[in-house]
């Protein structure tokens, strides 16, 4: 995934549980793919939302070369000020971070939710029950939202009801694979809230369907894009 920060720097993200052996060799072909179409090297990190410590080291060694990336466990850092932010996707994430009371930052993130409307709310509350599941805290939202009005049962809805079904059915693993593509999803959300100022409910819907490969294009074309349009256009 790459953005641009404000001060024009490249950055490239990317979100994952178990990234295995190749990720290194992954992130040098990224490496210099990103500096031949942009003309600038970037700042690479890998985001770990497993909650323990990942395998990779963030080097890179053969004979030949060295090469160094970021590594970031999402869990040792601190998500209250996530927490206390006014985009929902952020306080989205911080359920990924260390929070001082896990459970009732949940209840917080619930309450900015019910705020929002129609298929807005309903991206939001899917990728908070997904993500609550990397931290065995699916369970408590599920409680929170059953304890405030406008959103029915989270088991009868059509969407969330179907994802949180199959989350329990196929096991931890699985559960894993869809939290880093939701993760991955809530970046692509913030990059293009803060591109475009405003994302129409339509791109919200594609952003809760996106496959990993649907993230991937569409983060390659934020920076190029004069239009959300031509972000998700096929």
């Amino acid at each position: 995934m790459i953005g641009e920060t404000e001060s024009g720097r490249i950055v490239h993200l990317e979100f994952d549980a178990d990234p295995g052996p190749t990720l290194g060799p992954r992130f040098g072909i990224y490496y210099l793919e990103i500096y031949l179409k942009f003309g600038q090297y970037p700042d690479q990190s890998l985001i770990n939302v497993a909650p323990e410590p990942t395998r990779a080291s963030g080097i890179l060694t053969s004979p030949k070369m060295s090469y160094m990336y970021n590594v970031v466990n999402l869990w040792e850092r601190d998500g209250e000020p996530f927490l206390r932010s006014r985009d929902v996707g952020d306080q989205i994430l911080a359920v990924l971070m260390r929070l001082e009371d896990q459970k009732d930052a949940v209840g917080k993130v619930v309450d900015s939710i019910t705020k929002l409307k129609g298929e807005k709310r309903d991206a939001a509350l899917g990728q908070l029950l997904v993500l609550s599941g990397l931290r065995r805290l699916e369970g408590t939202v599920e409680r929170e939202v059953g304890m405030r009005t406008g959103f029915g049962s989270i088991l009868e809805n059509k969407v969330l009801g179907r994802e949180y079904k199959k989350g329990l059915a196929q096991g931890l693993e699985q559960g894993l694979e869809q939290g880093v593509i939701q993760g991955r999803a809530l970046v692509v959300r913030n990059l293009l809230l803060k591109r475009f100022g405003k994302i129409p409910g339509w791109a919200e819907a594609k952003l809760l369907k996106a496959n990993a490969n649907d993230l991937d294009l569409w983060g390659d074309r934020l920076l190029d894009s004069k239009t959300i349009r031509q972000v998700f256009e096929t």
